[in-house]
């Protein structure tokens, strides 16, 4: 199995991919050789470019962890034409065929560009400063008797007399298909976005629809205007979980969300009792119970009582005064939408017990969990938005906040 170096062209000189590895952590992060300080602002770039549904998680994923740390040789200030590279070599280590830096590479590769969400190879410019910033590394792989392939954008159209080893690519394709990279099949049937109006099927037993049921989900599928998938309120997605729910009393009328006792404590429906059609994101408060304390419940294995927050919260604002409360728990819900999905918490201000960052992610085929516990004294409110992704796009979104009353 041939070993390949990669590079990335920049207008400072050539940076070397030292290594890439898939890891448990709760981010995604850059750095500089194997120090332990992250790289800012190409770290936040770089997490966006492998999360689910972008490139390289289409291209060669699923994963086994949701995390990828990458170590370079120098640090990259600006711009974008890292992705080329930088997707090359994740196909690379999919396959155990990039080389780290204690490793002998049988091939080398220089790469600039720009990738975008259809696999394009977008132009970067300043080709020719590129080029002659890494004019000391060609020199000394030639003196090694190694001649490295360089690939380009297309549509830069550099036009300037360059060696054959300078291949022009309008895809990232070309440039796998030229390494023998493996890949996942890309296609048409690969990237068509979910169906823009779910469909409701009326089923057998035990799950029974009667014909209330189903005209009143038509009236509200009338009135959301048909709207596209990833743009679907929180509030008719519980709406939709609430419809499911009554349909296993065929006959019963389903309550509206205001009647329901929200100060019940309840557990969440899951995956293996109720099967919601559409992606369904549900938080739930966790409470110490009678006789004991928050203390017990995030140190002392008490098991919580759960009670669900209202169906209507996208953007709202919770009070949450009482001594017995003690966190949050979400779950997500992946539907009838079958694949891997990711389950995001991205924290907007406030901070939860034992963070580590402001992103946290959950992987999972039918149902995922994030359970997070809050200081009972909050220096400002929590305020968080949770998403629901598949690979085809982003399923379910939602923003909200927690405080402490006075």
């Amino acid at each position: 199995m041939n070993k390949v170096a990669v590079y990335i062209g920049t207008t400072n000189g050539p940076v070397r991919i030292e290594q890439i590895t898939n890891e448990p952590a709760p981010l995604t992060e850059v750095f500089k050789g194997r120090d332990i300080t992250a790289l800012s602002p190409i770290s936040e770039s770089y997490e966006n470019f492998v999360r689910p549904s972008r490139p390289v998680e289409r291209a060669f994923g699923p994963f086994t962890h949701p995390s990828f740390r990458m170590d370079l040789s120098d640090d990259i200030k600006s711009g974008e034409s890292w992705r080329l590279a930088v997707f090359v070599a994740h196909g690379l280590s999919r396959s155990s065929r990039l080389a780290r830096l204690d490793e002998n590479a049988d091939h080398v590769i220089w790469l600039t560009g720009r990738v975008n969400a259809d696999f394009e190879v977008d132009a970067v410019g300043h080709i020719e400063e590129k080029l002659c910033a890494s004019k000391p590394l060609f020199d000394e792989l030639e003196e090694q008797g190694i001649h490295p392939s360089i690939f380009i954008p297309q549509a830069d159209g550099y036009t300037e007399p360059v060696p054959a080893k300078i291949k022009s690519v309008n895809n990232v394709f070309s440039v796998l298909d030229d390494l023998d990279i493996p890949h996942n099949p890309i296609g048409p049937q690969e990237i068509v976005m979910p169906d823009r109006q779910p469909v409701v099927t009326v089923v057998q037993e035990p799950r029974r629809f009667s014909m209330g049921t189903v005209v009143l989900l038509g009236g509200i599928l009338a009135l959301s205007g048909f709207g596209v998938w990833a743009g679907f309120s929180i509030n008719f997605q519980s709406w939709v979980r609430a419809l499911q729910l009554g349909s296993e009393q065929a006959h019963d009328p389903v309550p509206a969300p205001d009647t329901q006792n929200k100060n019940e404590p309840i557990e969440p429906k899951l995956k293996n009792e109720v099967t919601p059609q559409l992606p369904v994101i549900v938080i739930y408060e966790r409470r110490a119970p009678d006789g004991s304390t928050c203390a017990d419940v995030q140190f002392g294995g008490i098991s919580p009582q759960l009670t669900e927050i209202g169906n209507d919260i996208n953007g709202a604002a919770n009070l949450s005064a009482s001594s017995n409360f003690c966190g949050l728990k979400v779950v997500y819900m992946s539907g009838e939408r079958s694949g891997p999905h990711t389950g995001r918490l991205e924290v907007l201000s406030g901070r939860y017990v034992g963070q580590q960052g402001r992103l946290q992610e959950v992987r999972f085929e039918d149902t995922g969990e994030l359970v997070l516990d809050l200081p009972r004294a909050m220096v400002e409110p929590f305020h968080y938005q949770l998403t629901l992704e598949s690979l085809a796009g982003a399923s379910a979104s939602l923003t909200h906040q927690i405080h402490h009353g006075k």
